[in-house]
């Protein structure tokens, strides 16, 4: 977001104040405080929280599990105590607003929106109750290759649990030594991506898919990273992210990576996604069997087959597997290589995907019908 420009009027009436900002850059960070609390349950937390200090103009809300903050430089020093304003109304009028630049006067306990031959007025209020900002002045500052973990976090949230109220819910962060570990699992799949660090940081704690989604969102190359003992913050001079750390354990995954899977071999990924999706399109449950170096991939009614090559490592041995496609499909997609690694043991135990590497994935074949 290009820095946006003002034309502060302080009055001598410290009670009014008057702010020219330009709309389509307003706009979008009214819509993006706005998404994650228009309907909330709790009426207070429907609300953007407006203030400024110094040379600077704050906009900030917050559901109580992403907190999102935008700040605004002034050409001159101005002072706004925090005053809140109903989100749907305000961004209904700013979407809506036809002019290129926008005039904003706080007076009292209203704001005026004026433009050419246009003005609206919205009520504000203070209200104690809304929640304080996130504090990070205790917080270590530290910066992190964020490129490479925001592609991680890609990576892996498509193997979360799609149920907020599963533990198995979230992507989790783990270091050790100089590795970062990022992972997700919904108890069916499990997407491990490893990221080798400059210097040893302290990343140990899950976040919900909805936290995970905002960190991918997030439009920054180098944000400074804080840790408070309840958020994961990112921040640049314009935003300021915040994401609740969920509070409990995440489950030991490493039990599940199989250790024993001893047949290899490798296949072409774009071809074998394409083979899944076609055989797949009348049942999501299809059969895969190998013989003679040959990949058999057929429908669960045997309608619709097709075949592809794969290239053995070491031994493989014949036999015959039933999916869920979308299972093998997404996992294939969070590779980049021409080529993938798949290990197995026998029909019933997990199979993985693998690229030597930093990434994994590992799911279970289905079961058969009774």
């Amino acid at each position: 977001m290009r820095e946006i420009k003002d034309n502060v009027n302080n009055q001598e009436n410290q009670e009014k104040i008057r702010l020219e900002l330009q709309t389509k850059e307003l706009n979008k960070i009214i819509q993006d405080l706005s998404k994650n609390i228009k309907k909330h349950p709790v009426e207070i937390l429907r609300n953007i929280q407006i203030s400024a200090q110094d040379k600077h103009i704050i906009f900030r809300s917050t559901d109580l599990e992403v907190e999102i903050t935008y700040f605004f430089e002034t050409e001159q020093e101005i002072k706004i105590d925090p005053i809140l304003i109903e989100s749907n109304e305000l961004s209904n009028l700013i979407k809506n607003y036809p002019n290129e630049k926008i005039n904003f006067e706080f007076q009292n306990e209203k704001l005026i929106i004026e433009g050419e031959d246009l003005s609206a007025t919205i009520p504000l209020k203070q209200d104690p109750n809304f929640p304080d900002p996130i504090d990070t002045s205790k917080a270590q500052p530290k910066s992190i290759n964020f490129n490479l973990i925001k592609q991680a976090i890609e990576k892996v949230i498509s193997s979360s649990s799609q149920s907020s109220d599963s533990k198995m819910s979230g992507v989790n962060f783990k270091t050790k030594e100089k590795t970062l570990t990022i992972a997700a699992t919904d108890g069916f799949r499990l997407a491990i991506f490893k990221i080798n660090l400059d210097e040893e940081i302290d990343m140990n704690f899950t976040i919900s898919k909805k936290c995970a989604q905002e960190v991918i969102k997030f439009d920054a190359t180098v944000p400074i990273s804080y840790q408070t003992q309840t958020h994961w913050v990112l921040s640049t001079h314009e935003k300021m992210l915040s994401v609740k750390k969920l509070n409990y354990e995440y489950p030991n995954y490493e039990k599940a990576i199989p250790s024993d899977n001893k047949y290899k071999f490798y296949i072409n990924r774009e071809d074998f996604i394409k083979k899944l999706i076609f055989t797949s399109s009348q049942s999501e449950i299809v059969k895969i069997s190998l013989k003679d170096n040959t990949l058999n991939i057929q429908s669960s009614d045997s309608r619709i087959k097709t075949k592809t090559l794969i290239k053995s490592v070491e031994e493989v041995k014949d036999i015959e597997f039933l999916f869920k496609s979308s299972y093998l499909i997404d996992g294939l997609k969070i590779f980049d290589e021409e080529e993938v690694l798949f290990t197995y043991k026998d029909e019933n135990k997990p199979i993985t995907l693998e690229n030597n590497i930093n990434t994994t994935y590992i799911t279970l074949p289905a079961r058969p019908e009774r």
